[in-house]
């Protein structure tokens, strides 16, 4: 068998197949699915989360796919780390999305102002021409998907011994970031399952090395990984590794990408599957280096493994010299936490019904408030804005500040809003105003905002406000 080199030598850069065709030949999944196709897109749906800046958009097959364009934030490169890991994933039978090539043309751009790039301030349209896609694993329409579950729920989960087999993948590939996971089910009453997705960060992102770290590429939460017990267990993905991903299959793949995505550098490319060929048999060596350097990672795995109470004094050990590892373990461990955070709040969004969003921002405040050692933010202030909300003018704030006990006033307000219509009174701070008290008043279809310098009156306001219900 001629070895990658040899391959290499001979090959050519080919353009990607026709709109519709199948992509990379031998490189299908075992089950004879197709691995890629090339698909236009017909209507943008939303702005994804992350900081690739993607799209989901619904395609010419009638499927809807998170779209990563040439000119994202994070380097065009990370669409080749896309298209190539995912692939090699599937190759390795690992739950992942269907990928393919999105065509999305200049016209859906300019029709479409959200199709953009936000950066510094700045808004800039998303590149035309081909770009990769992932296809929404399930339809969201119908089905939600989770980017987290609590760790009780995780062990539930169908395929979580993928997680493991993910593992060999994200070291063999030296995956940048924390593996990134999303999980779905049918019905209220199935098991969840989860799909590994991102491989953007695979090859160190843009920059196509491997400097491998022990805490690279694991799911932030060590749940998934008490199944591992040695070594032995990893062995049917390191198998596989080393039989299914020749040199041949890296090269067909390849051909395939389009190599505007890799700005024609077939120099770089070519000696980044040489690498990737040469590692195969060296990850072995990073697992174990996981489990020696980070014994809470396997707490269930017998050889290497600490103490508990080990365990808790390294935890708790203070360094007043942190080594370029020990911040990258930082780095690594506020991501975990992050994103711990996220998919919390979306568990807590679903099962409140709240918006996302406004329990996202309210969280933030309340962490920020517990810092600084200052009151929570009352929650109406997350609340928008509607159009037929009333606010008052300039001028009559100036008047009313500092008269809370004014009868005139008061007579004013109660005509503007009797007391059986005064839902809630409440003292916040705005920090977008030069004085930084207000008191909201809420009622059934109107709203109505006082400012004050002085908290001791912005209180004592509200609690004649209140006082008349």
């Amino acid at each position: 068998m001629p070895t990658l080199p040899q391959l290499l030598a001979g090959s050519v850069v080919r353009p990607p197949a026709e709109l519709g065709d199948s992509l990379l030949g031998v490189v299908a999944r075992p089950n004879g699915h197709k691995t890629s196709t090339v698909v236009r897109a017909v209507e943008h749906v939303r702005r994804m989360r992350g900081g690739s800046q993607s799209h989901l958009m619904r395609c010419s097959d009638g499927n809807y796919y998170v779209v990563k364009f040439q000119n994202n934030p994070q380097h065009r490169r990370v669409l080749v780390n896309e298209l190539l890991g995912t692939i090699l994933a599937a190759r390795l039978a690992l739950p992942t999305a269907t990928v393919a090539i999105i065509e999305v043309s200049e016209d859906l751009i300019r029709l479409t102002p959200d199709l953009c790039i936000q950066t510094a301030g700045t808004r800039i349209p998303c590149q035309s021409g081909l770009q990769f896609g992932s296809r929404f694993v399930v339809d969201p329409r119908r089905v939600t998907v989770v980017n987290g579950l609590p760790d009780k729920r995780l062990s539930s989960v169908e395929n979580l011994k993928e997680f493991v087999g993910m593992l060999v993948f994200d070291k063999w590939t030296c995956n940048a970031d924390g593996r990134q996971v999303i999980f779905g089910r049918p019905s209220s009453s199935a098991n969840y399952q989860a799909w590994m997705i991102d491989q953007g960060f695979c090859f160190n992102a843009a920059e196509w090395n491997f400097p491998d770290a022990p805490l690279q590429g694991l799911y932030f939460t060590p749940t998934v990984y008490e199944q591992v017990r040695g070594i032995e267990i990893f062995e049917p993905w390191l198998e596989a590794l080393e039989s299914e991903i020749t040199g041949q299959v890296l090269l067909d793949i390849v051909k395939a990408i389009p190599p505007e995505w890799y700005e024609y550098d077939s120099t770089s490319i070519n000696r980044l599957l040489e690498r990737l060929d040469s590692r195969k048999s060296k990850v072995r060596e990073l697992l174990w280096s996981v489990c020696k350097s980070c014994p809470h990672v396997f707490p269930n795995w017998t050889s290497g493994s600490a103490t508990q109470e080990e365990k808790k004094h390294k935890s708790r050990k203070h360094r007043d010299v942190f080594t370029d590892k020990d911040l990258l373990r930082l780095r690594q461990a506020c991501k975990a936490l992050r994103n711990d955070l996220y998919c919390n709040a979306e568990t807590w969004a679903i099962h409140y019904n709240v918006p996302e969003d406004l329990l996202i921002r309210m969280l933030t405040d309340w962490l920020v408030s517990d810092l600084m050692g200052v009151e929570h933010t009352p929650a109406a202030y997350f609340i928008p804005e509607k159009d037929e909300c009333h606010e008052c003018e300039t001028d009559q704030l100036a008047d009313e500040r500092g008269l809370p006990q004014n009868e005139g006033q008061a007579a004013q307000i109660r005509a503007a809003w009797p007391p059986s219509e005064i839902t809630s009174v409440e003292v916040l701070t705005d920090h977008r105003q030069p004085l930084p008290f207000v008191v909201l008043l809420q009622a059934r279809s109107s709203r109505g905002m006082w400012t004050f310098s002085d908290k001791t009156e912005a209180t004592d306001f509200a609690y004649g406000l209140a006082g008349w219900r």
